[in-house]
């Protein structure tokens, strides 16, 4: 009896599925020419946007941060002096336990507001970062926006504020980090190939020479201290461990002015992008034509059951 009850179920169960997927065909028949005219507006849209959107090109460099000097290896602890001296050496450049790796310290140093003004101090960097209208593929030149920059006259209503500036630098300059294998990759990304190459090596560059001038500037006035501190010093054991941290920060002072890469050093460099990143005429077409046929199906949908059946 149970078994026959089932069978009817089900056969009622199959036969009402039936008739709903007749009903939405119904609907999407009745409704084609809405979903199909809906489809090639939304089609023709994606069309006038990809083709009007402002081309954007994408530089990028993988790089890994240098590792600090390690002082401890050069550097024998003897006595009281020795060992203050190595802490003060230590927490110069990050050694510490519980402070911020190098990464953190590259990523926060080249994202902060001085060094942006730095960068921005270099010739012809502001205007291209700040008032580029377009590119000119013809000319390979950048188009400038005449109501706030013309190459004769300078800025047309004076320099835009700098928090304009920070915001629209960090809007072109990404550093993504890897969690894995702590590399990190930076891109620039502007309306000119040849500019998001030009800005990129440019911030390699001056992070790196900006460390530098940093670590031989400790470097000058540790020497300058503790060859103050030898001349005074009257035991023999102080005094060798005064020499070992001379020549520590000798050596550190020599690998600085050496090193061309102080602080990250690239292992991908930056390259003259070939592709641009936006926009993707292909992929933009093709879901605007998606999203008008969903939303021209919806729209069916909600008139048939929402005001034609329940009329």
């Amino acid at each position: 009896m149970e078994s026959k009850e089932e069978a009817i179920n089900f056969m009622n169960d199959h036969e009402s599925n039936d008739n709903a997927l007749k009903e939405l065909f119904d609907v999407f028949w009745q409704g084609r020419w809405n979903l199909i005219g809906l489809s090639s507006i939304f089609f023709i849209g994606g069309i006038i946007y990809s083709l009007l959107a402002t081309e954007l090109w994408t530089s990028s460099s993988l790089v890994k941060v240098v590792a600090a000097a390690d002082f401890k290896g050069g550097t024998r602890k003897i006595g009281s002096q020795a060992d203050l001296g190595s802490i003060s050496l230590e927490s110069k450049v990050g050694l510490g336990k519980d402070g911020p790796s190098r990464s953190d310290i590259f990523l926060a140093t080249i994202n902060s507001r001085d060094f942006v003004k730095h960068i921005i101090g270099f010739e012809g960097i502001l205007p291209k970062l700040m008032a580029t209208k377009s590119y000119d593929k013809k000319t390979n030149s950048i188009v400038f926006n005449s109501t706030a920059y013309n190459s004769e006259d300078g800025w047309v209503n004076g320099l835009p504020p700098f928090f304009e500036i920070h915001k629209k630098f960090k809007s072109v300059f990404k550093a993504y980090t890897n969690s894995r294998t702590g590399l990190i990759t930076l891109t620039v990304t502007h309306q000119s190939p040849e500019f998001a190459l030009e800005f990129l090596e440019l911030i390699i560059q001056q992070i790196n020479a900006n460390s530098r001038e940093k670590d031989l500037s400790y470097s000058d006035l540790t020497l300058d201290y503790l060859y103050s501190e030898l001349d005074i010093a009257t035991q023999g054991d102080i005094k060798l461990s005064i020499n070992q941290l001379i020549e520590a920060q000798l050596k550190q002072k020599m690998l600085a002015r050496v090193k061309q890469n102080h602080f990250i050093e690239p292992l991908d460099l930056p390259f003259m992008p070939e592709q641009r990143t936006s926009p993707r005429r292909t992929l933009t077409v093709i879901l605007s034509t998606l999203i008008g046929m969903v939303l021209g199906f919806a729209g069916n949908l909600i008139y048939f059951y929402g005001f034609k059946k329940a009329s």
